[in-house]
């Protein structure tokens, strides 16, 4: 959806100022999939909040925007390393934290109103006749057992009944009775809050590959990303923890420098979010999945890559809460 150029200043220029910027031309066509003013609305509310790159300025067709210096992308198959997914959490809950005004309920998340356009395009296909629309009613097939597929709806129809179903589940709030049997009470008031948390509407950034997350070579806290206080001092006594875990492994403590493409990250390193163009409301939850989802890589290699085990999950989701909701650990 981008090219992207990045422009030196001249050596021995006088003028003050940055060593590079990068410039972005928006790919032919993008706004058909883009909402550019928006983009560019949320661009600037996180720049001038200190949490996404610098802006300078922009175009129709582009943005000049700050380099993020000593940096690289992750790889999929870093995202889940124990030293490197807290970084990830850290940098994610800080956007979270950025307030959208009027984006406070369930029913604002975007995934909805992203899965209604998307529905429109495939019942216009469906409609072709064509191999396309043959296609599309393959993916549509039910996926229940035989005795209840006759009377399951097939092809469009079906698919509107699981968005249907499954928005209904997600946006209905828990409440005791819906507790597992199992759970003591003290379970099902924890489980009620986790649940409520994780399905409240934040700013996320929908798009949580590996080349949109750069590993970079310093530990300075974004401005804009001071997690409270309660939560910097829930998280001190972990990082102080893994950081001696991190030396311990490593050998040594690691200078903050350009990422090596082999690098155990820690002390010295932080994780930056890139590229915010489809950057909106939507709950907690839809982030956490689209980011577990984006570590089995642009193969989507769900075998290879998807953390499955809750153990996988819980370097990045224990951070996360430690730098939004502390009282839920």
């Amino acid at each position: 959806t981008n090219a992207l150029f990045r422009f030196f200043r001249p050596a021995g220029s006088p003028e003050e100022g940055p060593e590079s910027v990068l410039v972005r031309v928006f790919g032919d066509q993008t706004d058909r999939i883009v909402d550019r003013r928006r983009d560019a609305a949320v661009f600037r509310l996180l720049s001038e909040r200190g949490i996404g790159p610098h802006f300078y300025g922009s175009c129709a067709d582009g943005r000049a925007e700050g380099y993020v210096e000593n940096s690289r992308p992750l790889r999929p198959s870093e995202m889940g390393k124990p030293t490197i997914a807290p970084l990830i959490a850290s940098a994610v809950a800080c956007l979270h934290r950025t307030v959208i005004p009027g984006a406070t309920g369930p029913e604002v998340a975007e995934v909805w109103s992203s899965l209604e356009h998307w529905m429109r395009e495939v019942e216009a296909v469906a409609a072709e006749g064509t191999r396309l629309a043959e296609a599309v009613a393959k993916l549509a097939r039910p996926t229940s057992n035989a005795s209840d597929s006759a009377a399951a709806p097939t092809g469009v129809a079906h698919l509107r009944s699981e968005i249907a179903w499954l928005k209904e589940r997600l946006t209905t709030p828990s409440t005791p009775s819906s507790a597992r049997a199992m759970d003591s009470p003290s379970e099902t008031k924890a489980r009620i809050a986790a649940q409520a948390f994780a399905n409240e509407t934040v700013l996320c950034h929908n798009d949580l590959l590996s080349g949109n997350l750069l590993l970079v070579g310093d530990s300075k806290t974004p401005a804009g990303c001071a997690p409270s206080v309660a939560a910097s001092a829930a998280a001190s006594a972990k990082v102080e923890h893994d950081s001696e875990v991190e030396r311990s492994e490593a050998g040594a403590s690691l200078s903050p420098s350009v990422p090596p493409q082999a690098v155990t990250a820690g002390p010295g390193y932080r994780v930056q979010l890139l590229d915010f163009e489809y950057a909106g409301p939507n709950a907690r939850a839809f982030e956490w999945a689209n980011h577990f989802c984006e570590r089995a890589g642009f193969d989507f290699d769900l075998e290879a890559g998807y953390p499955r085990a809750l153990s996988d999950k819980a370097p990045f989701l224990e951070r996360y809460v430690m730098d939004t909701r502390p009282a839920l650990l």
